[in-house]
């Protein structure tokens, strides 16, 4: 994803709606970099972790979470799932998440 994405905004938008998956979401940065914002306890809260070229996360199925740019709006990244319906979104509304 970059500024020269067709439908860029769109696509952040919608990236930046809380949502959970059915199955973990293993994602690895080849270029770029991004945000996952990812609820932790009720101790914890929503907490961010900064990903760069190289690194690979996963996020367990059903945490919510949501994935934004950075400043320089640029990622390159493979998602892994099991299933193609482990891709689908399923919104997650916290009235907490300021």
């Amino acid at each position: 994803l970059s500024d020269a994405t067709l439908g860029i905004e769109e696509l952040l938008e919608k990236f930046k709606s809380i949502h959970t998956h059915s199955e973990d979401e293993v994602r690895a940065i080849v270029g770029g970099h991004g945000t996952f914002v990812i609820k932790g306890t009720e101790e914890t809260g929503y907490f961010d972790i900064e990903l760069d070229p190289g690194e690979v996360i996963s996020v367990p199925e059903n945490t919510p979470h949501f994935f934004t740019l950075l400043d320089d709006r640029q990622v390159l990244a493979v998602r892994l799932f099991i299933n193609p319906a482990g891709w689908v979104a399923n919104p997650y509304d916290d009235p907490s998440f300021a």
